[in-house]
């Protein structure tokens, strides 16, 4: 019973696989089979007149194939645009064998493909199709003629042909400039492989040879100047014209936001030359200097602000684990306070959930958790700033200003959009441009007081000491004759003043050239933090501290998203004219 069970679930897996492979063969025999056919004949009948004064072309394209396999029908993709021309297509009626034939279309590539056949109905053999359609804009326009450059059945098909004809019927013709011609091969070859029969009022063209996928048939017919007629400039702009009062009106409303900016948000200048400074500036926190510097807060400025409130004794800094792990995970113990400013309340607030001294805090356990902290120590630090006068307009305020401006200017784009189809899209580039103007400008309208300036000068002086290497850090203090605003006088080289400025050299990313220069500072670990190290240095240590910014930046930095985004595309000679366009089955 038991050796029986066994054969039957070997038979039923094998008729299950082989089940599977057969519907691959005959999924794979079918993809490739809709495609399986020959275009035997491939006849174009053209009524080129000028009730377009550009050229209206109506086409009836017949086409006789044999599937090969089981299709549901063709498909025939035909281009929208000539020379950036809209050729405005429109369907006049599809059949196959002489009977009206279900289609969609749908865009792709720039053709219009209409899509031909019932999805529920599957047929074989022989069929001819019959399509007809009207295109307008199909004359080019040149200084001593017109012409006709089309193609024929396109060089957009992965099937072969066997003969493809083309006649020209137009009362155009008599008044012929150049003698026609044609070209049959692929996009870019001059063979002629192809035939032309002038009549008076009509011009046959014919391949001598079948034509391989990607290949078509291309005609040129000239025609003297007078009967169709090139669209002047007011046919060409009169979308532009009818839309420049939008355009004048965006015009005076971002010139109204820039002479805004420029009364209430550009800074006072600067002085040109910045000394050095050896001192942090008085009665702030390294948050809020960093602030009125850059006009943001930045993750690495909270960083900068738990290494000073560590080396300050409010806090101390613990790596975990050993080696390489305890570079990404650090511990945070609270311990007693005097004083902090009401942004490194705040922070502290956030990082301990139990405000109990000795109470240790895991910065993994923080992990994308303390943005919106980030957002409210911002928010604080601004208002601050603002009273204390180094703002006449804070960055989180000053936007207000243009609010009338960015309303008004999105109102207009909205209306530039509806024009779009008007004025070949210049509408939606102008409203673009407008509007973005506006915000930029908004996001620009801080403005720092006298005294917010010379804190940013300070700011700059104090990372151009930081940053200097230690023979040029020399110089610097040598040069200094007298005190400096703040300076007073050439600072002791000790590791009070190592930690006093180290971070403010982490908040402006000079930390690496700030401990250089007290490489040998250090006789053993500060108490402020505490590593995993086998061997200790200055260097050692700001190598941890540089991790410990990268740790606190991803606690204070939102989670992160992504997305994804795709797109495709496709490509006298053959191939060069307007029309063509391709096919297959499906």
């Amino acid at each position: 019973m038991k050796n029986l069970k066994q054969l039957v679930y070997k038979i039923s897996f094998s008729l299950f696989a082989l089940a599977i492979l057969l519907n691959l063969f005959v999924l794979k025999a079918s993809a490739q089979g809709v495609n399986d056919f020959v275009i035997e004949s491939f006849d174009s009948q053209y009524v080129l007149t000028n009730k377009d004064p550009q050229g209206l072309l109506t086409v009836t394209e017949t086409i006789n194939l044999n599937f090969s396999g089981q299709n549901r029908g063709i498909l025939r993709a035909i281009p929208d645009s000539d020379q950036s021309e809209d050729l405005e297509l429109n369907i006049i009626s599809i059949k196959r064998d002489g009977v009206v034939d279900p289609y969609i279309t749908y865009p792709e590539n720039g053709n219009t493909v209409i899509r031909i056949g019932d999805a529920n109905v599957y047929i074989t053999g022989k069929h001819i199709y019959e399509i007809t359609y009207e295109v307008h804009n199909v004359i080019r326009f040149y200084k001593d003629h017109d012409e006709l450059y089309w193609d024929v059945n396109g060089d957009q098909w992965s099937q072969k042909f066997l003969s493809v004809t083309a006649v020209v019927n137009s009362e155009a013709i008599a008044s012929k400039i150049n003698r026609p011609s044609c070209y049959a091969g692929s996009y870019g070859q001059n063979a002629q492989n192809c035939t032309v029969l002038e009549d008076s009022q009509k011009v046959d063209y014919k391949t001598t040879a079948p034509l391989s996928a990607g290949q078509t048939l291309t005609l040129i017919q000239g025609f003297e100047k007078g009967y169709f007629s090139s669209p002047s400039w007011l046919d060409k702009n009169w979308g532009l014209i009818v839309a420049s009062p939008l355009f004048l009106f965006q015009l005076l409303l971002v010139t109204t936001a820039y002479k805004k900016w420029k009364k209430f948000g550009k800074d006072y200048p600067e002085r040109s030359a910045i000394a050095p400074y050896f001192e942090k500036p008085k009665g702030l926190s390294v948050m809020q200097a960093s602030y009125v510097l850059q006009n943001i807060l930045e993750p690495k400025h909270v960083s900068a602000s738990i290494i000073d409130l560590a080396i300050r004794g409010y806090i101390k800094i613990i790596e975990i684990g050993e080696g390489k792990k305890a570079k990404h995970d650090l511990e945070l113990v609270r311990l007693p306070d005097s004083y902090n400013t009401e942004d490194e309340k705040m922070l502290i607030t956030a990082l301990f959930d139990d405000m109990t001294i000795g109470t240790a805090v895991s910065l993994e356990s923080k992990k994308n958790k303390l943005y919106k902290t980030l957002q409210d120590l911002a928010n604080i630090i601004d208002v601050k700033s603002l009273a204390s006068g180094y703002y006449e307009l804070s960055p989180k305020n000053a936007f207000k200003k243009l609010v009338p401006q960015i309303i008004l200017a999105v109102v207009v784009a909205t209306v530039g959009i509806a024009f779009a189809a008007f004025t070949n899209g210049v509408s939606i580039i102008t409203s673009v441009l407008s509007v973005l103007f506006v915000v930029v400008l908004s996001a620009l309208m801080t403005r720092r007081t006298v005294k917010g300036n010379m804190l940013v000068e300070h700011m700059k002086g104090l990372k151009l000491y930081l940053g200097k290497a230690e023979k040029d850090r020399i110089k610097m203090q040598d040069a200094v004759a007298a005190p400096l605003s703040n300076n007073v006088g050439q600072p002791k080289r000790d590791r009070k003043f190592f930690e006093k400025l180290l971070p403010y050299a982490v908040a402006m990313g000079v930390e690496e050239s700030w401990s250089k220069a007290f490489a040998d500072i250090y006789s053993q670990p500060p108490e402020w933090y505490q590593g995993s190290w086998n061997t200790f240095s200055t260097a050692v240590l700001v190598s941890s501290i540089v991790n410990t910014t990268g740790v606190v930046g991803t606690s204070f930095s939102a989670p992160s998203s992504s997305g994804s985004s795709g797109f495709s595309g496709g490509g006298g000679f053959s191939g060069g004219g307007g029309g063509g366009g391709g096919g297959g089955g499906w």
